[in-house]
């Protein structure tokens, strides 16, 4: 999937238990947790939300907050929870709670006729 870019008001490592340190440049994480204004970029998809975990074993990113959007080019998908597959490219957006209901909210999604066409071979299971 290329390069990500990750940006955040904080971040934390947490490091697998066999060690490793951003001191000695031995990088075995296992996990980072972001939080405050996260922006995550890969390609042409843009996420962005409250706060977030990257799990380094199943590349696995998840994504939450009040607001958390995703956008591929003119395609915006907008809910409250985000899990990007990164090794597929797969992601999936998930809504808001209301209240005290277990199900979840809608998902608002803007999508411009055509821009599929435009964006190359991007996965599209969004």
């Amino acid at each position: 999937q290329g390069p990500t870019l990750l940006k955040a008001g904080k971040m934390t490592v947490f490091y697998a238990k066999d060690g490793g340190s951003a001191t000695t440049g031995s990088s075995n994480i296992e996990r980072l947790e972001v939080d405050d204004k996260v922006y995550v970029k890969s390609n042409t998809q843009v996420a962005t939300g409250d706060r977030g975990t990257f799990d380094m074993k199943t590349e696995v990113l998840v994504m939450t907050g009040k607001e958390v959007v995703l956008s591929d080019g003119p395609n915006v998908l907008v809910g409250c929870k985000l899990t990007v597959q990164m090794q597929s490219g797969e992601a999936q957006v998930d809504g808001c709670k209301k209240g005290t209901e277990q199900g979840s909210g809608r998902v608002m999604m803007s999508i411009t006729p055509g821009s599929q066409n435009q964006s190359g071979s991007q996965n599209q299971n969004q």
